[in-house]
């Protein structure tokens, strides 16, 4: 009798640790399916998570290059201003111009002959860039040009004395 107890006592034993063990594997398998389901989650998302990060970045640049030009502007101007030189404020957007790689670029000067600009008159200079965008993108994207410009005023501090 006491013989037949031990074998059911190690028999419920080990019917419990077979039961520990088939719940650890069930576990186990639980654990990789949803494992497995995060890595397709996430690889679904990538693609967005890429366009949305593409778009943050096209919308730094065209910052950038807005600043630039406003920046290159101001600086024409003022040439123009001091020195009443058109080639010299041109000279100027044209080594500015090297910084923005991403599309074209146009200047207007006005008046735009020197000797048509007086002492304490205004000049206006304008730039103007068609953004393509980075590789070209936002042109197949969008099918229009991007401008992007910048005016700036200033006085004349030297000029055509009359």
């Amino acid at each position: 009798m006491k013989n037949s107890i031990k074998n059911m006592k190690m028999r419920n034993m080990k019917i419990k640790e077979l039961k520990e063990i088939i719940i650890k594997i069930k576990d186990f398998r639980v654990g990789n399916i949803e494992k497995g389901q995060t890595t397709i989650e996430f690889i679904l998302l990538l693609p967005f998570i890429i366009i949305v990060f593409y778009i943050f970045f096209q919308l730094g640049c065209c910052v950038y290059i807005q600043n630039n030009i406003e920046q290159t502007a101001r600086e024409a101007a003022r040439i123009i201003a001091t020195t009443n030189s058109n080639k010299k404020a041109s000279d100027l957007v044209e080594k500015n111009k090297i910084n923005v790689e991403f599309g074209t670029t146009s200047v207007e000067f006005l008046p735009e002959n020197e000797n048509e600009r007086k002492l304490g008159e205004y000049i206006k200079v304008t730039i103007k860039v068609n953004y393509e965008g980075f590789a070209n993108a936002l042109k197949h994207f969008t099918e229009k040009d991007i401008v992007l410009s910048s005016e700036s005023l200033m006085r004349m501090e030297c000029g055509y004395q009359s």
